[in-house]
């Protein structure tokens, strides 16, 4: 490394700035450091025991989740509701689309009797 002060002011700033950077993901590191170590005395482990926890968790593709909890990824639901009007549709989930609003407010009738409507079932 170049004695500080041979470098230009550009190369300086470049310096302070990669310098505040490392402090900065330093100080991360230090965070996580004092969280990995409040879990092992949580779990009475061994600071050498990490490594194998680590591995135990790349072999199984990370950390599981809770029995019965749900992906991460949603499913797509099958649509059940048409527009005779259009290719619009609708799963019945959530809120209903303009197109179902308008044909509610057209014809005079409530969700209920539109989800119960064989001409809108696909």
């Amino acid at each position: 490394m170049p004695k500080i002060s041979n470098l230009n002011a550009g190369e300086l700033k470049n310096l302070i700035s990669e310098a505040e950077k490392l402090l900065r993901q330093r100080g991360k590191l230090d965070v996580v450091i004092r969280d990995i170590e409040k879990v092992l005395a949580r779990h009475k482990l061994k600071k050498a025991e990490i490594a194998e926890v680590l591995k135990l968790m790349q072999e199984s593709g990370g950390p599981r989740r809770a029995a019965g909890a749900a992906p991460n990824k949603r499913s797509q639901v099958a649509s059940k509701y048409k527009n005779p009007a259009s290719n619009d549709k609708w799963t019945g989930r959530g809120r209903a689309p303009r197109w179902v609003a308008a044909i509610l407010s057209e014809q005079g009738l409530t969700i209920e009797a539109f989800k119960a409507d064989p001409r809108f079932k696909i």
